[in-house]
């Protein structure tokens, strides 16, 4: 296995990982009725979001290594969130 692919299939478990938290978060959000939840749940969701952001930059940045030329992983049909 490649140093690429070895590190493209951590950022992939990563990402698998961080959306799972913040599907829990977004549904622990609602169970409070939103403005009423309580900050470290807030506080969770704009982590995991930033976690999420930095992710795919270096999952992108990873492939376009891999592929010698820019990848948007929006056209390879990975959405952000």
């Amino acid at each position: 296995m490649s140093v690429h692919e070895s590190e493209i299939r951590h950022l992939l478990k990563l990402l698998e990982i961080y959306r799972g938290n913040y599907q829990w978060l977004r549904e622990q959000y609602a169970m409070w009725g939103g403005e009423l939840a309580p900050l470290i749940i807030v506080n969770s969701l704009g982590e995991a979001e930033d976690s999420i952001a930095e992710t795919m930059r270096k999952l992108q940045s990873a492939l376009s290594a891999v592929y010698a030329k820019p990848v948007v992983l929006e056209e390879l049909g990975i959405p952000e969130k």
